[in-house]
């Protein structure tokens, strides 16, 4: 009778599982439109069909590399990049990203440079196939002659397991302002 109960249950939680890969759609474009800042939630590394080739996962040398340079999807002058590395084991994993914004249009972006930069929200999102799978923010590191700079590192277990193809955003205070896709380098 408990192996009856037991099945039941697994049965039901296939189904339910099943129907959120469904949902999440199966396509590779973006269905997240212009700004996901404010979505965060992590929906794993599951509903993809992409396998092992283009994941940050392990690879024939043991080691992936995934790069997305990001570029201004508004009039601004603005660039960035994001890397994933990730070899076997999580120990020597590594996400950095990196962003700069010209001082010229620090206003358009709500930034105000009389009070420092540590209070801005850089927020970077990863979305695969339309659900947000990594969201951090990034902290401001260095104030140049002509630009500022936003980072951020994560080594070893917590960096993201993330895929060619995930499509990288950034926003500055609540402004989508950097777009780019993930490739295997």
């Amino acid at each position: 009778m408990q192996e009856l109960k037991a099945a039941r249950i697994a049965g039901l939680c296939l189904t339910v599982l099943g129907g959120l890969s469904a949902c999440s759609g199966s396509g590779s474009q973006d269905l997240m439109g212009p700004d996901t800042s404010e979505i965060l939630f992590d929906s794993g590394s599951g509903s993809s069909g992409s396998g092992s080739s283009g994941s940050s996962g392990s690879g024939s040398d043991g080691r992936i590399r995934i790069e997305a340079r990001l570029n201004p999807i508004i009039a601004v002058d603005a660039s960035g990049h994001a890397r994933s590395e990730d070899e076997n084991g999580t120990t020597r994993d590594r996400f950095d990203s990196q962003v700069e914004i010209d001082k010229d249009d620090l206003g358009r972006l709500g930034i105000d440079a009389g009070d420092g930069f540590g209070d801005e929200v850089v927020r970077l999102t990863v979305a695969r196939n339309g659900a947000v799978v990594f969201a951090t923010l990034m902290r401001f590191s260095e104030n140049r002659v002509n630009d500022i700079t936003f980072e951020r590192d994560i080594r070893g277990g917590p960096a993201p397991e993330l895929r060619a193809g995930d499509v990288v955003r950034v926003s500055v205070n609540g402004t989508a302002t950097l777009r780019g896709t993930f490739r295997l380098q």
